[in-house]
């Protein structure tokens, strides 16, 4: 092919400058820039050596915009957060991105392995008076009010989260509960510390264990779930044992005696979640369906019926037949109770005020509360869902801050508290001095509420409400 070719003749103040003259590739007709203001903007064709102004980089002949995530590199080199891979930029610098250079990653919270960067700390769980946070290495991290050794370090309380050493084992679940706290790790051994009162701790005794206690008498374990009353944990094989407290029928065992080690709950078996809370226990099968048992005063069961007489309870599992085959997950409460269905709406039941309904009123049958919900955790009076956008919602009572709205203003229904796309996972806590923490996508900690033990994890107390997010110390080590 045959390629024109324009010729200048340099004949100073007529013709101008040579460099005006640009060849294009192969296969297409030269450019004949004839002025200045012809070539290196945004746009426009490149100027000689493949040229283009500050900001922009020759693509394909044109001078485009460079250094922003998805645009060409500029001279090798990306704006912030952004790197230069091959000839085009990409983001860096968040969780599951590149490291940016140096290695480094956009926030503290945040660390650079194997070429990408992740978040430091994996799971948060707010108690009654105290908080834990497993960190991506396994390390169990606690804060807040160790009276009877909630914390698990076997010394004083603390607003500055301090290291539970004593489990060598990496964690791989937390619960926090009121006063008492326990732990899952890798080698399927279940843990347990604090108020041991009733037996909670599944130790075969009743004393406060101020270090982490392991529970005796249970198979390998794949989840657990704390109370100030009582515990249960489910095997790797789905089986279901609970232990503590038995005075409304709290371990399903047909019974109301206590037991201070674990014992197998009655039709316990397929169970692949489970939640605990104020004497009463709900948990969820592999087919779906949502069984609960325990007290049942106000209704908190959802089998549309309240318990008037001794033991106040149900002392076996009983079907919640209205929510059918489509339970994902459930959370108890002290007073109601709610579960995420498969299609990710949220239903509720107990309580007037606690349930999240528009009317305010009392459901012993589960209703429908919110959608497009990818989380749900339930406090002792208060409810927060995290929805499909990473938005945060919380619904109930809110007399220290907890739901997180800037005041202290009770809330029957859902509420926006933190806009889409920051929220990665929340935990509500219980107790009569309630917060609630949540991790962030970048791996930080976020908390509001009750402050009076430190349990923000903020490195200062207040007895004053807490009304809108303060950030954990915790980040990398």
């Amino acid at each position: 092919m045959v390629r024109a070719l324009w010729v200048g003749l340099l004949v100073v103040g007529c013709f101008g400058d040579l460099d005006r003259f640009h060849a294009a590739p192969d296969g297409a007709a030269d450019v004949l820039l004839a002025d200045t203001g012809g070539c290196g903007g945004e746009g426009n064709p490149c100027c000689v050596n493949l040229s283009c102004e500050a900001g922009l980089a020759c693509d394909q002949s044109r001078c485009v915009r460079c250094g922003a995530p998805g645009q060409p590199c500029c001279n090798g080199s990306c704006g912030t957060m952004a790197l230069c891979q091959g000839a085009t930029c990409v983001a860096c610098g968040q969780d599951q991105q590149p490291c940016c250079g140096a290695m480094t990653c956009a926030a503290p919270t945040l660390a650079c392995s194997g070429g990408a960067c992740h978040a430091c700390v994996a799971v948060v769980a707010s108690g009654g008076a105290q908080t834990c946070a497993i960190r991506a290495d396994g390390s169990l991290w606690c804060w807040g009010d160790n009276s009877v050794g909630e914390l698990g370090t076997g010394g004083m309380s603390s607003s500055s989260p301090v290291q539970v050493t004593a489990l060598t084992t990496a964690v791989t679940q937390v619960s926090a509960a009121d006063l008492i706290t326990c732990a899952r790790t890798s080698d399927g051994s279940a843990w347990c510390w604090g108020v041991n009162d009733s037996g909670q701790i599944g130790n075969g005794t009743t004393t406060n264990a101020p270090m982490p206690a392991r529970v005796v008498n249970v198979p390998a374990i794949a989840g657990l779930s704390a109370d100030r009353t009582h515990s249960c944990a489910f095997t790797t094989g789905n089986v279901l044992y609970c232990w503590g407290d038995n005075t409304n029928g709290d371990l399903g065992n047909g019974t109301t005696a206590r037991s201070t080690v674990p014992v197998a709950v009655s039709t316990g078996s397929n169970v692949v979640g489970v939640s605990t809370q104020d004497y009463y226990t709900c948990a969820w099968k592999s087919d779906h369906t949502l069984w609960c048992w325990g007290r049942n005063v106000e209704g908190q069961l959802g089998i549309g019926t309240k318990s008037t007489a001794p033991p106040y309870g149900e002392t076996s599992p009983v079907l919640v037949q209205s929510l059918g085959s489509t339970v994902v997950e459930a959370g108890a409460g002290a007073i109601h109770a709610c579960a995420r269905k498969i299609d990710g709406s949220v239903w509720c039941w107990g309580s007037a005020g606690l349930v999240g309904t528009a009317d305010g009123a009392e459901h012993l049958l589960p209703v429908q509360v919110v959608t497009d919900v990818a989380q749900l955790s339930v406090g002792e009076f208060h409810t927060c869902v995290r929805k499909t956008d990473a938005s945060l919602w919380c619904w109930g009572s809110n007399t220290y801050g907890e739901l997180g709205t800037g005041d202290t203003t009770d809330r029957p229904v859902p509420t926006l508290v933190l806009a889409g796309g920051s929220v990665a996972g929340v935990s509500a806590g219980v107790g009569i001095y309630p917060h609630t923490c949540v991790l962030k996508t970048d791996g930080s900690i976020w908390c509001w509420g009750n402050n009076s033990s430190g349990e923000l994890g903020n490195r200062m107390t207040s007895t004053a409400p807490q009304t809108t997010p303060v950030q954990s110390a915790l980040g990398c080590p």
